[in-house]
């Protein structure tokens, strides 16, 4: 009886609203702290060469420039998780995003067979010509990426829809788990030695491929069956692009905010030595901030993925109450850990020293920018949750504004601070967390503006709705009027007739 009575708590447990987020969300948390991990074994895979200065060099431009195609392109799993609900919707997106990933690995051949590439790498990044020919070459070995990453994403945005969260963190696990085999295999092959470019690009396509095909494996055994064949919600190539491209447009302005402030920063800095400086400064503290609040952009797919049924309208869908309480908990959490960790300085001068591996003098200038960076934490768990709203009820034209007011403001302050004396380090920070909260606070003000316009809107139909049942009642007391005068006539021409 009490062993029962036991279980039947552990099941009610193991299927509360709030565990069910948690494991859903928790291996997509674990998944984004240890991509960094991959990308250090990338890097340190070239390192063993004889001229690793020119190849790490290489395939760091070409890497970061195949990256950011990567992140815009990946906002098709956005789409995949809100609009796909039958299989003639699934094959029309499909050739969408096979369409976008070949015009990528179009332009990346053009960059590394033509002088388009040699301007952009040579005469804008100031490289040496062995340098330029290298990059040109990781540019036309890397061009497939992003198509298979896209396909890969695409498909992991209706697995997350049908909640399947624990399987797509599986397999971004796995490619982790497959670059590190791959390199530890590559690295004892004559490839070291003739070619030492293609030992991080094997690897990187080890990864992805084995990403690919075990969502590709999971998603024809649990989500294909499960789609059905006549047209659910008609969906055209126009309604796609409207729904992807304000997202698209955001993860640009996003993915350019870092490169854009070290860029300012530098040209701003008094000298050269200041502006190499403040360069290390943030690279230092870029990552190590980013890991403590980075993980809560995971909270955009939760709400599209709970707030819907899924495919087959079998999912429990959670109240928008439980998944706000669920994001302020998480928020709270991310908090607690940045304030714990960056705003005791022997704390965050302890973790530069021994696990950055920056010098103590690198690690004092790096104390504020942390401290800084700790509040990024409130930005990022406000914008994450309302911008999956929005994406749910298919209104991510109005998360586009967001990013040009984050642009705007970043460059704003980064020619309005240097007057109030403010340089370096400090002040490319500073910047960016206030391009944050301006972010955040658009999309606040952008969802505030839409759940306005639905109470209106059903308030509206109400009194519609009140206003015909009003009105088909006085029609029928008319009706009835008008039938008891007939009737009253007719009753008075017989008692006529009779008489």
């Amino acid at each position: 009886m009490y062993k029962d009575t036991l279980r039947d708590h552990l099941s009610k447990l193991w299927t509360n609203d709030y565990v069910l987020l948690t494991k859903f969300i928790a291996p997509l948390i674990f998944t984004n702290l240890v991509v960094d991990i991959g990308e250090q074994f990338l890097n340190r895979s070239v390192a063993r060469s004889a001229d690793a200065v020119n190849v790490l060099a290489s395939f760091g431009l070409a890497y970061v420039f195949v990256k950011f195609f990567v992140g815009v392109l990946d906002e098709m799993k956005q789409v995949g998780l809100v609009l796909v609900q039958d299989k003639v919707a699934y094959r029309k997106v499909l050739l969408y995003s096979s369409f976008q990933g070949i015009c990528v690995a179009i332009f990346l051949v053009l960059l590394a067979k033509t002088q388009i590439g040699v301007w952009a790498i040579k005469d804008l990044h100031e490289t040496s010509t062995i340098v330029t020919e290298l990059t040109r070459s990781a540019f036309l070995y890397l061009s497939v990426y992003p198509l298979i990453d896209l396909i890969a994403w695409y498909h992991g945005g209706i697995l997350l829809q049908d909640h399947h969260g624990f399987i797509v963190g599986c397999a971004s696990l796995a490619d982790i788990i497959g670059q590190v085999i791959a390199i530890a295999v590559l690295l004892y092959t004559p490839l070291v030695c003739v070619n030492p470019i293609v030992v991080p690009i094997l690897a990187s396509y080890a990864g992805v491929v084995l990403r690919l095909v075990i969502i590709l494996v999971a998603f024809f055994r649990t989500i294909f069956p499960k789609m059905r064949k006549e047209v659910v919600v008609p969906i055209t190539i126009w309604k796609v692009t409207t729904f992807a491209s304000p997202l698209m447009f955001t993860m640009t302005i996003q993915r350019i905010s870092r490169p854009l402030v070290n860029l300012l920063v530098a040209r701003l800095a008094p000298s050269k030595c200041a502006a190499t400086e403040a360069l290390a400064v943030l690279t230092a503290t870029y990552p190590l901030g980013h890991i403590v609040y980075g993980w809560l952009n995971e909270l955009r797919p939760i709400i599209p993925a709970f707030g819907q049924a899924g495919i087959d309208k079998s999912n429990r869908v959670i109240s928008g109450a439980k998944m706000g309480i669920f994001s302020f908990v998480l928020t709270a959490v991310s908090a607690l850990i940045c304030f714990s960790t960056f705003w005791i300085p022997a704390v965050s001068i302890s973790i530069l020293e021994y696990v950055v591996g920056v010098s103590y003098k690198l690690a004092l200038q790096s104390v504020i920018p942390l401290k800084m960076f700790a509040f990024l934490c409130f930005a990022v768990g406000i914008r994450a949750p309302l911008s999956g709203w929005l994406t749910l009820h298919k209104q991510t034209k109005l998360i586009a504004p967001s990013g040009a007011v984050r642009v705007a403001t970043c460059l704003t302050l980064l020619f309005t601070l240097p007057y109030l004396g403010l340089s370096g380090a400090s002040m490319g920070v500073l910047a960016l967390v206030f391009s944050f909260f301006t972010e955040s606070i658009t999309v606040v003000v952008a969802a505030s503006i839409y759940a306005f316009w639905v109470v209106c809107k059903a308030r509206r139909s109400k009194l519609l709705r009140r206003n015909e049942i009003e009105c088909s009642l006085v029609k029928d007391d008319i009706d009835k009027e008008n039938n008891n005068d007939l009737s009253a006539i007719v009753t008075n021409h017989k008692n006529n007739l009779s008489d």
